[in-house]
């Protein structure tokens, strides 16, 4: 028996953010030019996106981006400008007026001088000399990682052609490049309305933790990529009827393509929450009522992968459900329950007190899933992996395999599997076994030495599928390190300690342009950012830069970075 329930709002509670009001500055050109570029000049890129208003004539925002050029005061720093031109909009009955522009745009560069005035630290500018437009800002104010910008007055549209108004240009600086994002304008007296705009590229990382920082229910902490700072947190304690009977932790989350819906997984049920407003908007129970007392069989720990196509989801149910059901799939467009799949024994590790639980295993192409299990039925293999066949749901391959640790990674072409070859006899990976994904074959294997290290506990690939990033554990039995493997030349390029690291990771995932790795440490109620540089292209053999330790909610598990240009707040 299944059950899909809906929820429109059910008892969440929000870490407090406070409003902080920005400094703003009147500017003019072409002197504002002289802080990007020495020769007063800047090369602009400009987007429009049209307002949805109930008007005739046309309307639009205006997101301008640059960069700041060498010899000059915002040197490799990125502006922001905005602007809101309602001059050819026009209205018969109803003449709207929009009152305010939000935008998720992060951590705000403080340190210019914009209006020359001698003093450091100008926050948003206004191009009110020499420039288009005619109305400027009330107010800037960042609450969390967003910023609402007020007009003074409000900028409304005309009664006829070519009679309504428009904001002057106002900008910031950030040290991020500009990303595709969703931002919000409010009518004075109306509507809130989504509008296309480019903001500064946001890296934000979410955590799941059994309790939160200071007790209560479970916790999904957002981690912003640039401060390493937990932002906000969202309490996902789960329903009140069905804690009772499961309890109430919080296990693993995963994220649709565009970055739209997160699924928390949960004993009872799972969750789905609008990333635009961190609601929960429904409930799925995938859970079987087996001894048919009316309630479901709760499980102690799932975790969860969506298919970049965003057609399904594939969770991984510890115990199986009703003894044997290790994979259940979702079917992600209707939030139900499509099959239960039986591996046979979904592999997983308990180091110390740390489970080593990664989700399944989703192929970029979005056909295959790689699960590995341990199976001693007839005919099934001892060991391996299963290779689930996302058109059917079905198991068409199984891989014998020399695993030990169930961490595994595929490259972004989804025709190599990578696999860490274990000696049962020496007690260590002796290498990572290069699986061909069209013959599920090894075709090579890249070597570890004793003295790289001893153990791989999670890893993944580079987007540009050059490298693969491992935690590790360090050679004869040591602490957790971070490992960088090349790839194309199938060797180990460093190994580094992590400074303060004494547990195995219970979850990791890494940005897709690879100059950031996080692994959560559950022991510790600790994240561990790892910093990376890949020289000035950013395509480049990676290198240490430092690491930096997060405290967040009791218990971390399932950590994942947010697909990046994904719709904001």
């Amino acid at each position: 028996m299944y059950k899909l329930i809906v929820v429109l709002i059910c008892g969440l509670a929000f870490t407090p953010v406070y409003a902080v009001p920005l400094t703003i500055v009147n500017v003019s050109p072409p002197s504002i030019n002289c802080i990007f570029d020495p020769s007063c000049r800047v090369v602009v890129t400009d987007t429009r996106d049209t307002i949805r208003l109930p008007t005739a004539g046309t309307n639009f925002l205006q997101s301008r981006t640059f960069r700041g050029q060498p010899g000059s005061p915002a040197n490799g720093l990125y502006a922001y400008e905005y602007r809101i031109d309602l001059s050819n909009a026009y209205g018969i009955t109803y003449i709207p007026c929009i009152s305010s522009l939000t935008i998720e745009i992060g951590p705000v560069v403080s340190i210019l001088d914009y209006n020359g005035d001698g003093i450091a630290g100008d926050q948003v500018y206004v191009v009110t000399g020499g420039g288009i437009g005619s109305i400027g800002l009330a107010s800037a104010d960042l609450v969390g990682n967003k910023i609402t910008f007020t007009f003074s007055p409000p900028v409304c549209a005309g009664g006829r052609p070519g009679s309504g108004q428009s904001t002057f240009l106002f900008g910031l600086v950030s040290t991020q490049p500009p990303t595709p994002v969703t931002a919000t304008v409010k009518e004075s007296v109306g509507p809130v309305h989504n509008v296309q705009a480019r903001a500064p590229l946001r890296q934000l990382v979410y955590v799941v933790s059994h309790l939160g920082p200071s007790g209560g229910g479970p916790t999904v902490s957002i981690i912003d990529g640039a401060t390493h700072t937990v932002v906000e947190g969202i309490d996902v304690s789960g329903d009140p009827v069905c804690r009772p009977h499961c309890g109430g932790s919080a296990h693993d989350i995963a994220f649709t393509p565009d970055g739209r819906f997160a699924y928390v997984t949960h004993p009872c049920p799972h969750w789905v929450f609008d990333m635009s407003t961190n609601r929960l908007v429904a409930a799925i129970d995938t859970e079987t009522d087996a001894d048919g007392d009316g309630r479901p069989d709760c499980l102690d720990e799932q975790t969860i992968s969506i298919t970049p196509d965003g057609r399904f989801a594939y969770i991984a149910n510890l115990p199986p459900i009703s003894g044997e059901k290790d994979i259940t799939v979702l079917d992600i467009r209707a939030n139900r329950v499509v099959t239960h799949i039986s591996v046979g024994y979904y592999l997983v590790r308990v180091v110390g007190d740390t489970p080593l639980f990664p989700p399944p295993l989703v192929s970029p192409d979005s056909r295959f899933v790689y699960v590995m299990f341990r199976d001693s039925r007839p005919g099934a293999g001892d060991q391996g992996i299963a290779v689930i066949e996302t058109g059917t749901h079905r198991i068409v391959h199984r891989i014998p395999a020399m695993i030990e640790f169930p961490s595994m990674a595929i490259s972004p072409d989804s025709r190599h599997l990578y696999v860490g070859h274990w000696s049962a006899s020496e007690g260590r990976h002796q290498g990572i076994d290069i699986i061909n994904t069209s013959t599920r074959r090894v075709v090579s294997r890249i070597g570890i030495r004793r003295d790289d290290f001893s153990k791989i506990y999670w890893m993944d690939v580079t987007a540009d599928g050059a490298f693969l990033y491992a935690v590790v554990e360090s050679s004869g039995g040591g602490p957790p390190a971070f490992a960088v493997i090349d790839l194309t030349r199938r060797t180990v390029l460093w190994v580094h300690n992590i400074p303060g690291a004494i547990n195995p990771p219970s979850g990791f995932d890494i940005t897709p342009d690879g100059l950031l790795a996080y692994f959560s440490d559950a022991e510790r109620d600790l994240v561990y950012a790892v910093e990376l540089s890949r020289g000035a292209s950013g395509r480049g053999s990676p290198s240490w830069r430092r690491s930096v330790t997060i405290r967040v909610g009791l218990e971390p598990l399932g950590i994942r970075v947010r697909p990046i240009g994904s719709v904001t707040r």
